[in-house]
């Protein structure tokens, strides 16, 4: 009785790939005799994460995929020592692990059976690029006032985005005066304030806005990043920082007169005079003004 040891290898061209992108299989199957083997069939089922494309053997034809996803291909003949392919494209439509198995025999016995299957698995991805921006109320303010940082987080896809995480790293002696986000909830745990998200859909977008001083005259940095279960293929817009200074309040006399006033301990009669002669003296020109207007 003739004998054939038909063999299955099945590979893919990417051990990755995106979602809404094409992946290809290749199925080869290899005569080990020893005798010819003739009537070569191969068969698969399409995994449900993934739509076929096309299915085209080396020799012979492939029929349509069934209602159970299978296809099957006649072959033909395939001599001892030679081979055959199918190949097979698919558009992946998961994330996730995506196997795929490739079944072949002939009209012979087949002295191996255990070669006659074949599985290939790859990884289907999830592309979902954040965005982060980042507004303040001031650059530079007096001290002890309060600024506000406006953040928005926005997906700009491909792929909804789940678990969606925006991190904030406040500075030492950080007061919180006030939060809100339009979806979600933060909590803070000194230095970091964690805004938990949860999902957002492409082309949707989050508002966070923190209110928040410092004591001091002091410059401070503060920084941000956001993150998502998905891949991001563009980390460069994850992230924002912003330094912020707190400067001396502003005396009244300095900014009425533009000068600098000792903050220490020490009273100084002559800088007192000083103001009050200057005062009399702004007083005494309005009145000569507003005789001048009667």
């Amino acid at each position: 009785m003739q004998a054939s040891d038909i063999q299955v290898l099945a590979v893919a061209d990417q051990a990755s790939v995106d979602i809404g992108d094409n992946v290809t299989i290749t199925a080869t199957l290899t005569n080990a005799g020893p005798d010819d083997a003739t009537s070569v069939r191969v068969g698969t089922t399409i995994p449900d994460e993934v739509t076929l494309v096309s299915a085209t053997p080396s020799a012979g034809t492939c029929g349509p995929i069934d209602e159970d996803r299978g296809v099957a291909c006649s072959i033909g003949d395939i001599a001892n020592g030679g081979t055959a392919s199918v190949t097979y494209v698919a558009t992946v439509n998961s994330a996730g692990s995506i196997a795929w198995a490739v079944e072949a025999g002939a009209y012979q016995s087949d002295s191996n059976t255990t070669n006659n299957t074949a599985q290939v698995t790859f990884t289907g991805v999830a592309n979902a690029d954040l965005a982060l921006s980042l507004g303040i109320s001031a650059g530079s303010l007096e001290e002890g006032s309060t600024v506000a940082l406006y953040y928005t987080v926005v997906n700009q896809g491909p792929q909804a985005a789940t678990g969606v995480t925006l991190n904030i790293t406040l500075p030492s002696g950080w007061v919180q005066r006030d939060l809100t986000a339009t979806q979600g909830n933060c909590s803070l745990s000194a230095p970091t304030l964690t805004c938990n998200i949860g999902d957002l859909a492409v082309d949707g977008e989050v508002k966070v806005t923190v209110w928040g001083t410092v004591g001091g005259v002091v410059t401070v940095n503060i920084t941000a990043d956001v993150d998502a279960n998905e891949n991001d293929p563009d980390v460069s817009n994850n992230t924002r920082d912003v330094n912020i200074k707190f400067e001396e309040e502003q005396n009244f006399f300095e900014e009425l007169f533009g000068c600098t006033m000792s903050r220490g301990p020490v009273f100084d009669p002559t800088l007192l005079l000083v103001v009050i002669i200057s005062l009399l003296h702004l007083a005494r020109k309005e009145l000569k003004a507003s005789g001048a207007r009667k």
